[in-house]
């Protein structure tokens, strides 16, 4: 058997004691009940909340993954870094903070790497 810890807040405890013990304990069961309730709701809107969210990332992936794998893909083979970093500009959100480059601009390795780690931390090409 395992041992009970503690006591548990339940009416009955209350019973036999003097009215003003009662009411405490009444008091303080309805608290309980009332904060393990809440935190119950907390959890059911945190785990809605949860849903939807994957929900929009999925809708959002479905949406961009052909748009993505075409452009980083032809004839089912993956395309070269320095193509897919000139042609970068043409999968990205309008207002994203790239430049246009060349495969002229990215002839150079030094230059290639600069814009492939720009590419993934968001910053401007320049």
């Amino acid at each position: 058997k395992k041992k009970a810890v503690g006591i548990t807040l339940d009416p009955a405890n209350a019973a036999g004691k003097s009215a003003n013990v009662q009411a405490a304990v009444n008091a303080r069961v309805n608290e309980m009940k009332g904060a393990q309730q809440k935190a119950v709701n907390e959890i059911r809107l945190r785990e809605a909340a949860k849903k939807v969210g994957e929900a929009q990332e999925d809708e959002v992936r479905k949406r961009l993954e052909p748009k993505i794998k075409a452009w980083s893909e032809e004839y089912g083979k993956k395309k070269q870094l320095r193509a897919l970093l000139a042609s970068l500009h043409t999968i990205l959100w309008p207002g994203a903070n790239w430049k246009q480059m060349t495969i002229g601009d990215l002839m150079n390795d030094a230059k290639v790497k600069k814009a492939f780690f720009q590419s993934i931390t968001g910053g401007a090409s320049g």
